[in-house]
């Protein structure tokens, strides 16, 4: 996260006076002060796309006889320059705010500071706490340490794996769909019908293009450093992760011919964990009244953006409806349980046996046993295909032979598999797509065995019975491909 610093020396006053003031001056900024001691303060920079903030935390810690001013960005905008100018605002304001404060304001803000000290919590600006942490310390942003470990490790996690794909030969701007599925990513065919479920967990941190993660990554970054510090790092991990395979379900239920990867599913979900979260009394009026509605914004403009042609909408919203139920169940587990990070990740992990349990009873029905058949076919479908590639140059003896030891066979094996949609109770449409599948079987089947029967004649009488079943074969490809 971006900061900007500097130290000055106290203007003629001592530390107290120093320090009631300068909490004037932040009062009269309308800056919210979060924390105040005898060793400073610490306030909150409203978030506001009107006032350009991210929701900036200004600290002053009094130190060395003079005082150390930070703010500190704590959302995705690395704004250097915006921070100087809060730092800025804040020291042109002092001698104003020194004229203006009142006998009565004087008293609020010593009261405030003793009420603190009485509370007896730890005093984060105190060297001698064991929260301290030094203001005047040059922290990176992009370290995966502290509070904001998990987010920068799984921006981190993406982008090697993005690389490492890159280094194996993927277009950097398009991959195609056979280096996505090597990598992860999810589809139906290949999570529920060959039974490989990792798929649901790979295809978070795969994505199609740098342009893809790019935008991940920036809204991964932006809502990290919110909710992490919030709801701490196991929570935000047990989201991302859950909230990910929600995603992943939706898209393979509602779009079962697609091959899907990327973050968004687990993104949205951490914006729809945020959401139910800035509805409860967790977080304090001032602060939800300012975050929500921006934050409401986000998620609406991405949800309209998600139903352009080639995005898996279904992922963003499978994503959003599981974080804000994963949200509210975190909230009944921080306010009520005295154990609340255990348990929220053991809610976490029962939330996606649940969506996965779900998801796959929603799957488990005729078509998904369509699918299998058809997946399953398929291999005998590419043996048999096999004859364009193996015999392109080879003699007409050794064609004739490899038509009929293997591709003929290789085509009848796929035909039988096929007649196994006969036994399914397939509703109308399903039914339309068998016959296609039938046709198609049968004409390969004739097509290969007229070929044969032509190869061993030595005789052009077939060819135009030959180039009919061809121009059959690619219309009925064409419609199926199409979803006919």
């Amino acid at each position: 996260m971006a900061s900007w610093k500097t130290f000055i020396e106290l203007p003629g006053i001592n530390t107290d006076e120093y320090l009631l003031v300068a909490a004037k001056t932040v009062t009269d900024l309308g800056w919210e002060i979060h924390f105040i001691s005898d060793h400073g303060l610490i306030a909150g920079i409203p978030l506001s796309v009107r006032a350009n903030s991210w929701g900036e935390t200004f600290t002053l810690w009094l130190n060395n006889g003079g005082a150390y001013l930070e703010s500190r960005s704590n959302g995705a905008v690395i704004a250097t320059k915006r921070n100087q100018q809060y730092v800025e605002r804040f020291l042109s304001l002092f001698e104003e705010s020194r004229v203006r404060m009142s006998a009565g304001e004087r008293e609020q803000l010593q009261a405030r500071i003793a009420e603190v000290k009485a509370s007896g919590d730890d005093d984060i600006l105190d060297q001698l706490s064991p929260k301290f942490r030094n203001p005047s310390s040059n922290r990176k942003w992009y370290m995966p340490k502290g509070e904001f470990g998990v987010t920068a490790s799984l921006i981190g996690i993406c982008v090697v794996l993005f690389l490492l794909m890159v280094m194996d030969g993927v277009s950097l701007f398009s991959p195609g769909i056979d280096a996505l599925i090597k990598w992860g990513a999810n589809a139906r065919f290949l999570t529920i019908v060959d039974g490989e479920w990792w798929r649901l967990f790979t295809c978070m941190f795969e994505h199609i293009g740098v342009i893809h993660l790019l935008v991940n990554m920036v809204s991964l970054y932006m809502i990290g450093t919110l909710l992490e510090p919030l709801i701490g790092k196991w929570r935000f991990l047990s989201a991302f992760i859950v909230t990910g395979v929600g995603g992943s379900i939706a898209s393979i239920i509602w779009n079962p011919f697609v091959v899907s990867a990327g973050a968004s599913g687990a993104i949205f979900g951490l914006f729809g964990l945020m959401l139910a979260l800035l509805s409860t009394n967790l977080i304090e009026k001032n602060v939800r009244n300012t975050i929500l509605p921006n934050i409401g914004t986000i998620v609406v403009i991405n949800l309209i953006a998600g139903f352009r042609p080639g995005v898996d909408y279904a992922a963003h919203i499978g994503g959003l409806l599981t974080g804000i139920a994963l949200g509210y169940l975190f909230f009944l587990l921080i306010r009520k349980s005295k154990q609340p990070v255990f348990l929220s990740i053991i809610g976490s992990v029962l939330i996606g046996i649940l969506i996965i349990m779900s998801g796959y009873r929603a799957l488990d029905n005729v078509g998904t046993d369509f699918q299998r058949i058809v997946q399953h076919a398929s291999k005998y479908e590419k043996q048999g295909l096999n004859f364009y590639k193996d015999m392109e140059k080879a003699g007409d003896l050794k064609v004739i032979k490899y038509l009929g030891e293997e591709t003929i066979p290789a085509w009848e094996i796929y035909q039988k598999e096929i007649a196994k949609l006969d036994a399914l109770k397939l509703p109308p449409e399903l039914q339309a797509v068998r016959d296609l599948y039938k046709e198609y079987a049968d004409l390969r089947v004739k097509y290969f065995k007229l070929l044969r029967k032509a190869m061993k004649e030595d005789s052009n009488e077939y060819n135009n019975q030959l180039n009919s079943y061809g121009r059959a074969i690619e219309a009925i490809i064409a419609r199926i491909n199409k979803g006919e």
